[in-house]
């Protein structure tokens, strides 16, 4: 079996170490999603020499350095200009401080922040802050969930191992909070829904983490079967969309 080498590399809006959150030392349940990439392998003759560390796939994507550009971040509606979808950038205080949605979040969720790789990316951590703005924000999303796409006209919603699609957010305006996802997405676009548990207003600022996806050189090989959401319920029918030497993806 051939080195899974390349298959996964740092994109061109990468930092150059990948993110390790404080105390990951041991294995813990999120952290078995690392090892379903395993079950990857080469399809075809591609050339694939050295070795591909599933762990090493955490580098931040461009939000907090701004490799993304302002046109690639959008959202459903901003309460002004100055809390625009712009100023969603983990650690910035342009603007506002954050981007805060023009409607409520609750009951409804339909409130949303929308952040485009342009290139599928394999999606590993995600990160969350609130509005600080120097001590005068106090606006944060206790929980959230994801949605993402590959084309921009099929979504998915993001679930982990459990089906469970609701995530702890932050308990305060300024702390980061950190999420593995396990099982990662496969996506180009990602869509961040704030929730919250009753009338409030609600702002984020956001940064990803992962790496470049090759999926036109893998084929899955039960990885469906084993973490049973990285495609949002529906592996096999994206799996054949994928392109493969190969041709159709085995599962």
């Amino acid at each position: 079996m051939p080195h899974l080498a390349s298959l996964f590399t740092a994109s061109s809006r990468c930092c150059p170490h990948p993110l390790r959150p404080e105390g990951s030392g041991a294995m813990g349940p999120e952290a078995l999603s690392s090892l379903l990439l395993l079950l990857l392998v080469a399809s075809g003759d591609a050339d694939m020499k050295g070795h591909f560390d599933p762990a090493k796939c955490r580098y931040a994507l461009g939000m907090q350095d701004r490799t993304i550009p302002d046109s690639d971040i959008s959202a459903s509606s901003s309460w002004s200009d100055s809390t625009a979808a712009r100023h969603s950038r983990l650690e910035s205080s342009d603007g506002d401080g954050a981007w805060c949605p023009a409607g409520s979040v609750f009951p409804k969720e339909e409130e949303y922040l929308q952040v485009d790789l342009q290139r599928l990316h394999l999606v590993a951590l995600v990160g969350t802050q609130g509005r600080h703005a120097g001590g005068l924000g106090k606006e944060f999303s206790r929980s959230y969930r994801l949605r993402y796409s590959r084309d921009g006209r099929r979504w998915m919603g993001w679930k982990d191992r459990w089906g469970q699609e609701v995530i702890s957010g932050n308990e305060d305006p300024e702390g980061v909070v950190l999420k593995d996802l396990g099982p990662p997405m496969v996506a180009r676009l990602v869509r961040f829904y704030p929730r919250a548990d009753r009338v409030m207003s609600v702002c984020l600022r956001v940064e990803l983490y992962g790496c470049l996806w090759r999926g036109e050189w893998l084929s899955f090989l039960g990885i469906c079967f084993l973490s049973r959401g990285l495609e949002g319920g529906e592996c096999g029918e994206w799996a054949s969309r994928i392109p493969s030497p190969a041709g159709k993806l085995s599962l």
